[in-house]
Order: structure tokens, then sequence, then C-alpha cells
């Protein structure tokens, strides 16, 4: 996994800094040229996954790839600006009060088996537009609550529980999942030993 990192100043020691989980290291510049001024140091600010405008369209063009190709699609362009991530967020944020009114413009396929949509622009629109789309054509009966957010805390990735039973927390069990169950052991192993 590559992350994007920015580097400030060309001092002797050198120091890391890590933004908080709805940040990107652009949070830390103020602060972290006055460091740089005032201690003599070499700071890197890291871009944690899926934040920061580089590593979001990175993140994010992979994904429009694999959804367009998966429905037979042409391939999205994904270009992010600085001035898209508050809106990105605000998309998320809509979403997760399950009270969104999406805007959007498709491109729509009426069959006799079923509607499809497919988004039409780039870069934001294109990206609420294929939300837009998923949320169409869910199954039937199980529309729109079937969309969730990660229940880790540092993740908040969401994603669409095609469990039977609609019981999935993790957006993927082997990371978000595994580091819960893990902490959760330590815990109880930790009380067990008192």
């Amino acid at each position: 996994m590559k992350l994007v990192t920015h580097e400030l100043g060309s001092g002797s020691r050198t120091a890391g800094l890590v933004h908080g989980a709805s940040e990107s290291a652009t949070a830390w510049h103020d602060f972290a040229r006055m460091l740089v001024d005032e201690f003599d140091l070499r700071l890197i600010l890291v871009d944690q996954r899926g934040h920061g405008a580089e590593t979001a369209t990175a993140w994010l063009a992979g994904l429009a790839l694999a959804w367009t190709q998966q429905r037979r699609l042409a391939p999205a362009t994904i270009v992010l600006s600085k001035d898209d991530l508050p809106k990105l967020r605000g998309l998320r944020d809509d979403l997760r009060s399950r009270n969104a009114q999406l805007v959007v413009t498709v491109s729509m396929s009426l069959s006799t088996e079923r509607v499809s949509a497919a988004p039409v622009g780039d870069g934001v629109a294109w990206i609420t537009a294929a939300v837009a789309t998923e949320a169409l054509e869910s199954r039937p009966g199980h529309g729109v609550y079937r969309m969730k957010i990660c229940r880790n805390p540092q993740c908040g990735m969401s994603f669409i529980d095609h469990s039977k039973n609609n019981s999935r927390v993790w957006h993927d069990s082997a990371t978000c999942g595994n580091s819960a169950h893990v902490s959760a052991f330590r815990t109880r192993s930790r009380a067990e030993g008192d």
C-alpha cells in the first residue's frame, strides 16, 4: 500500500505527523511550518489511506474502474481537487443520515426485465450519480437500508450489505473486523488476568 506524504523543512531532525480520522495531511500545514521554523525539523506529513486529494483520487479511480467493468460500462474519469473533498464528505454524511436527496444525471436503460442506470459526468458528479445508481438498482425490498458504514471508527468506509440477514458490520472482515476481534480478545485476556 502506498501512502502519500508531504515533506516540509530540511532540518537535522525528522518527525512525522498523521492527521485525524476525518482530515488530511493538509490539516497540519500551518502548525507544521511553525514547528519546522522553531525547532529546525524535517517534517513528514502522512495522508492516511483514503484521505487527501491524491490518495482519494487513486482509491476512487480504482473502485470506479472495477464498478464500471462489473457493469460493462465505459470507464469513468475520476479527478479530484481539494475543493471536491468537502463535497464528498457531505455526500457521505448525507448517506449516513439516510436522508439524502441526490440530484444527479444518469443514462437510463429500460427493458421488460429491468431498469438500469449509468452515471454521467466526471469527478464528484459521477461518484454521486454512481451512488444514486446503486441505491436505485438495489434489490426491491432491500433498498437503501443495506447501505452501511463500517463499524471500525478509524475506517468509516461505506459498503452495501449483501448478507442474507443484513448483519454485516465491517466493510471487510479480514481487516476491520479482524482488528476489532483481536482488540476485544486482548481486552478480555487482560480482564481475566487481573
